[in-house]
């Protein structure tokens, strides 16, 4: 069995595929996987610490302004499509599965063209554009949120899968992360991570709260992915400020073992993109969301909506987001074990995880 993945421009896009490919060799010893790589995403990086095999699509990110690098990716559609033919004719497999991203639409419109069996899978609340345009000629398109399906056309056919996370093998038990980090039994483990590349408004928040004397009193500690590029002002903001380093204040420029690092908080403080959100919905967290406002098509603002609305999470606009209205709401969170189990129970609710046999059941029905 030969399989195609084609998902990529950022980490979000590439993290599904990468944990439905493992789930395919795991379950389909033998079958062999390919992935399509853009010039300049970030898949092509990321990709070569792994065992596949890639080939180059000459696609480049279509920016929502008129200008020359629009014109570039214009141009560029027609000779990716047709290259990603040439590969796929050579490879000859029996499926191939879109995850979004910008390298998704060649890969994917060449495989409808020479009737491939084709699927696509979108993460966040709102569709991409280009799993809208691949949408009517794809066999089944997957969805993480229910709702992602009022914006496909009509009649396309649709399954709820959720999203697909990778284990990161290393889930440590949760006392022995709590002991390292000196975070005393009822006193209350907050996550804070704005994803790999941090988020620099909540960092902010976080080094005015550190040393904040009614937070300190609630036993509050806060363990913060800070993002590897803002690791160093951080921590020199937190020196800057106080002289040293708070001792409920924990910085790390990335967590290797966030699935084990979610299922040890009490409560976490987020982005919204769809693999956090998942991952939060997995370890079922009270949560404060703050979207990152410059997301395409605001999906951030809109995947966090559905957490707020189903009252899963606190939900905050980035622009007015201050170390004020942050702490309001995470001493609501501190002061109510009630509200914190009542929110995190709605979060486990919200989104299904690793839902790999309805995934696969489909597709080789359909091959």
């Amino acid at each position: 069995m030969r399989i195609v993945f084609a998902g990529g421009g950022t980490a979000g896009h590439l993290t599904p595929a990468l944990s439905l490919a493992e789930a395919l060799q795991k379950n389909y010893p033998g079958c062999e996987i390919a992935f399509g790589v853009s010039p300049n995403g970030i898949e092509g990086r990321l990709l070569e610490r792994e065992p596949y095999r890639t080939f180059e699509v000459p696609i480049y990110p279509l920016t929502r302004t008129l200008s020359r690098k629009t014109l570039q990716a214009c141009a560029s559609i027609h000779g990716a499509v047709k290259k990603s033919g040439q590969f796929l004719r050579m490879f000859q497999p029996d499926f191939v599965i879109g995850t979004g991203g910008y390298v998704t639409y060649p890969v994917i419109r060449a495989a409808q063209k020479l009737g491939i069996p084709n699927f696509l899978h979108e993460s966040n609340a709102v569709p991409g554009l280009s799993l809208k345009l691949l949408a009517r000629r794809a066999n089944c398109v997957f969805l993480n949120f229910a709702g992602a399906a009022e914006g496909l056309p009509r009649g396309v056919e649709t399954k709820t899968v959720g999203n697909f996370i990778r284990a990161s093998g290393n889930v440590l038990p949760v006392a022995s992360i709590r002991r390292e980090l000196r975070i005393a039994d009822g006193d209350l483990f907050v996550l804070v991570t704005g994803g790999s590349l941090g988020a620099q408004r909540i960092n902010s928040a976080i080094v005015t709260l550190g040393g904040d004397e009614e937070v300190q009193k609630t036993g509050v500690h806060f363990v913060v992915s800070t993002g590897k590029e803002k690791y160093e002002a951080v921590k020199t903001a937190f020196l800057a400020k106080y002289g040293h380093l708070p001792r409920n204040i924990h910085i790390f420029p990335y967590i290797s073992e966030m699935e084990a690092y979610w299922q040890a908080c009490d409560i976490a403080i987020c982005r919204a993109g769809a693999c956090t959100l998942s991952e939060l919905s997995q370890a079922g967290k009270p949560a404060i969301i703050v979207p990152y406002p410059h997301a395409t098509r605001n999906h951030q603002s809109k995947n966090a909506a559905v957490f707020g609305s189903s009252e899963a999470a606190f939900v905050l606009d980035d622009a007015q987001l201050t170390a004020e209205t942050l702490k309001k709401h995470l001493l609501l969170l501190a002061a109510s074990p009630a509200l914190r189990h009542r929110m995190g129970a709605k979060a486990k609710r919200l989104l299904p995880v690793n839902r790999f046999s309805l995934l696969f059941d489909t597709v080789f029905l359909s091959i």
